[in-house]
């Protein structure tokens, strides 16, 4: 295990978040939704669909868990939590000018 604790939350997170997808893209073809295991079963290469249904849920899953885990960090200073706003914001009338034909 790597001794940043950045890189420790990254790898652990990541690790649940390919854990979660394998099991999400276990239960679609458990439960067959869609007709997937059935394709998959009756295709000449099954291989291809398993690796891109299980890639696409491990890297989705694993990239959610990890972000996740980063903007939800206790260590995180949300003492000078800026909004996007700025401090002094204030809505401002603008005016538009409409064109006749």
């Amino acid at each position: 295990m790597p001794d940043s604790p950045v890189l420790r939350l990254f790898i652990i997170n990541w690790t649940i978040g390919v854990l979660l997808g394998c099991a999400f893209a276990s239960a679609i073809l458990w439960f067959d939704i869609s007709g997937i295991y059935r394709l998959v079963a009756l295709s000449d290469s099954p291989i291809a669909p398993l690796a891109l249904l299980y890639g696409g849920f491990s890297i989705t899953c694993g990239g959610v868990v990890c972000a996740t885990a980063v903007m939800h960090s206790p260590n995180a200073d949300n003492s000078d939590r800026n909004d996007g706003l700025g401090q002094h914001a204030e809505l401002v009338p603008v005016r538009i000018r409409i064109r006749r034909r």
